[in-house]
């Protein structure tokens, strides 16, 4: 039985990845797509991660701190796979909308349970791949592999996970339990997750200056591993074939796994039925109610199942909070985007010029907003409700897009407001800054309806499967990276001569064709498609 469950997940996962069962051209070619751009993400991490390591083996080896090195690599891995793993943990655990069917069956809550923690530990272990094998490499590019060390590498490739996966588990059920009971729960996860992203990129913009100091303060990083970090301080020696820290990493990493899968199992029916906690406000009887016309109703339905869900604000709004944060960003490098301008354009159209990076900042953060192209998938089990109602399908197609605008305009005119107020440019030149993102956002609103309904997925079992891996969601992005791409590449091979203001307003008049062209879709041949849908 445990070897079925986990075969389902298995094909749940790879099914994430297709936009409907039956059709397997689409498969084919988006599981080509998928496999490139993990490919890419997993070379562009593996780089970074290998620059890193290039610079700690030097040092330490002088030093003879070759275990501290490993230790700095376990340490990494870990702490990555426990951060981007303990929300998903959360979700795919104790609130997969299946936990009920399942449950209701003759299987053992242990064994739903680890088909469930084998998918997390999968993950997991792509991050171990990403993270912990650079290092490794770095090692083996300086000595010569040998058996004994690549056993050791395979040992502590396949175990690291297992103890990031124990924590993440354990914290996902404190999680879960505090958000059952918590009013605002969508808010603080979106508030975490935002939070974290900010640590992420302030870490990253400063990686260089942290290497120096794991070098610098290496030996007073090490005692202190030494001391108070007995896992890292174990497996470092066990990259380093110490027979007894092997036997200590290993009771270090297996035992809290099995020790989280018997806790969690024990309670995981009652974590998986109980009820939440309302924190609304009470419904009042004798409270006067307002009134709303269809297109309201339809809008703030499309607005409350965002706000319900932390992982579907985060992914699809994340990019109205860049489009604002990079023009901050390239106001404050305004001399290094005067510099980079000075080099593609000469005299007075340098300052057209920085206005255009900024333009290019702010229209690819605008392409990062995804509110509507999830929107028709998270119908799922509740289209019927909204196709019983006496409303028109194009009306509910409509207020899916403007949710999506809802988000998206007060974005790009805030951040084009921060790029004129940066560059101070003339009036034409300021009425294309606001014009250009403006028609894309609604180029990626109604487009990203138009394409979720040629390719839909109303069979989820968990949101993330089409928050984040939808075919829809991809193809969007892809379409907003799209016309960036066409507009740089078209002024650079065919209109560098141009003026910047003029080539930008033309630009904004075609994207606006496009967008209106996509509205008369889902008004008409798109509407017809939504009612079709099974």
């Amino acid at each position: 039985m445990l070897k079925t469950l986990m075969r389902i997940q298995l094909r749940q996962l790879l099914t994430n990845f297709s936009s409907r069962s039956g059709v397997k051209k689409s498969k084919k070619g988006v599981a080509i797509l998928y496999a490139l751009l993990l490919v890419y993400a997993f070379a562009a991490v593996g780089i970074m991660m290998g620059m890193m390591f290039s610079e700690l083996y030097t040092p330490l080896k002088a030093a003879d701190l070759m275990w501290y090195y490993f230790a700095m690599a376990g340490i990494l891995s870990f702490a990555i796979s426990f951060i981007t793993s303990v929300f998903t943990a959360s979700s795919l655990l104790y609130q997969a909308k299946d936990n009920g069917l399942l449950l209701s069956m003759p299987i053992p809550p242990w064994m739903i349970l680890t088909s469930r923690v084998a998918v997390l530990w999968a993950g997991n272990l792509l991050t171990s791949l990403m993270v912990f094998t650079p290092a490794q490499v770095i090692v083996w590019m300086r000595e010569a592999p040998t058996a004994a060390t690549v056993l050791r590498f395979i040992l502590g490739f396949i175990t690291l996970p297992f103890l990031a996966t124990a924590l993440a588990c354990l914290f996902g059920y404190l999680v879960s339990i505090a958000s059952a009971r918590m009013r605002h729960k969508n808010i603080a996860r979106l508030l975490f997750s935002v939070a974290f992203l900010a640590v992420y990129f302030a870490v990253y913009f400063r990686i260089n200056e942290y290497i120096q100091s794991l070098i610098a303060r290496s030996g007073q990083i090490a005692s202190a591993i030494q001391k108070g970090a007995f896992p890292a301080y174990h497996f470092g020696l066990a990259m380093m074939g110490e027979p007894a820290s092997i036997l200590w990493w290993l009771l270090c990493s297996l035992l809290p796994f099995a020790l989280a899968i018997w806790f969690l199992s024990r309670g995981f029916i009652r974590l998986c039925t109980q009820s939440e906690r309302a924190g609304g406000k009470a419904f009042q009887k004798d409270k006067e109610q307002r009134a709303h016309t269809v297109p309201q109703a339809l809008l703030g339905r499309e607005l409350r199942r965002l706000a319900s869900s932390s992982n579907y604000m985060l992914n699809s709004s994340l990019g109205a909070m860049m489009a604002i944060g990079l023009p901050i960003f390239l106001w404050v490098k305004l001399d290094a985007v005067h510099t980079i301008a000075s080099l593609a354009a000469e005299g007075e159209a340098v300052g057209g010029m920085a206005a255009a990076i900024f333009a290019l900042a702010i229209c690819f953060s605008c392409g990062m907003i995804l509110v509507s192209a999830p929107s028709v998938s998270l119908e799922g089990k509740s289209y019927w409700i909204v196709r019983s109602m006496p409303v028109r399908s194009r009306d509910v197609l409509m207020a899916k897009a403007r949710a999506h605008l809802l988000i998206a305009l007060p974005g790009g005119w805030i951040g084009s407001g921060l790029a004129c107020a940066a560059t101070r440019p003339d009036p034409l030149m300021a009425l294309s800054l606001f014009l250009l993102p403006t028609a894309l956002n609604f180029l990626i609103a109604y487009a990203g309806v138009a394409i979720n309904l040629r390719h839909p997925r109303l069979d989820w079992t968990n949101e993330a499967m089409v928050v984040k891996q939808g075919v829809s969601v991809l193809l969007s992005m892809l379409l907003g990276f799209g016309v960036n791409i066409t507009m740089i590449l078209g002024y650079v091979l065919l209109f560098k001569d141009a003026d910047m203001a003029l080539y930008m307003l033309v630009w904004s008049l075609v994207i606006a064709c496009l967008a209106y062209a996509y509205r008369r879709y889902l008004n008409g041949s798109g509407a017809r498609r939504f009612e079709r849908l099974s």
